[in-house]
């Protein structure tokens, strides 16, 4: 798997912070992620577990896609895709620190005082 550029993960996190993306951290918790993961992200219900395990090896820790991308059908509230995005640790974590600049702008934009280190756009599921 090639890693992204910065310009490419700076892309996505914009994405994901103007709600265009969803990911396997959208989930409602890991019960609703742990039910519905297969059926939301359908190939990884037709991936072979060796597939699957490589993808772990390889540090793949969310799966993603755009919502442009979902079928007209959905479960439990959540789209359904037949096509599946990866992102690696590295780069999710990088995400990360794109999503808390651009929380920290919006909120400065909006007249809030936003003490450093407080933003945290999301509390992703481990």
């Amino acid at each position: 798997m090639i890693p992204r550029t910065e310009v490419e993960l700076r892309e996505l996190a914009s994405y994901i912070f103007e709600n265009k993306v969803f990911g396997s951290w959208s989930f409602s918790s890991e019960n609703q992620a742990r039910n519905c993961m297969h059926v939301v992200f359908m190939p990884l219900m037709f991936m072979p577990q060796d597939e699957r395990d490589a993808y772990r090896e390889e540090g793949v820790i969310h799966f993603y896609e755009f919502y442009d991308k979902a079928g007209p059908r959905s479960i439990n509230g959540c789209p359904i895709f037949s096509s599946v995005r990866f992102l690696l640790k590295d780069e999710w974590e990088t995400i990360n620190l794109f999503l808390d600049k651009l929380v920290k702008q919006r909120k400065e934009f909006m007249g809030e005082e936003v003490p450093d280190g407080e933003v945290n756009w999301h509390q992703p599921m481990r």
